[in-house]
């Protein structure tokens, strides 16, 4: 549940928080559709994404649940490169090659105890 720190609104207990971004909140599709009927029915008609004056909303892929967006954070794509990083392969890469650092330069670099 968020509460803004200017005005004390604090949103309905229906929506929470994604555990996968910190900008989605989601809701069930029936809570939604009690607290937004003309936007709900704009989805389940086909729309892919609908908006009012502070959200953007899409439905997910089963149709269960609706997700939400503030639309100062949508900048036309639901989601944000930095919410999908690359996954650690266990490797750290390669530094010398990446920057082609001489063998001089190696040997500058290396610092013994």
């Amino acid at each position: 549940m968020r509460v803004c720190p200017k005005c004390k609104y604090v949103d309905p207990p229906e929506w929470r928080h994604s555990k996968y971004s910190y900008w989605i909140d989601f809701c069930d599709a029936q809570h939604f559709l009690e607290m937004n009927p003309l936007l709900h029915d704009a989805l389940m008609k086909g729309a892919k994404i609908v908006e009012d004056s502070n959200y953007v909303y899409r439905l997910t892929k089963n149709k269960s649940k609706v997700e939400r967006k503030a639309l100062v954070d949508y900048g036309y794509q639901w989601s944000v490169p930095m919410e999908n990083p690359k996954r650690w392969s266990g490797k750290w890469p390669d530094f010398d090659k990446k920057w082609n650092r001489t063998p001089e330069q190696k040997k500058l670099l290396d610092v013994k105890p």
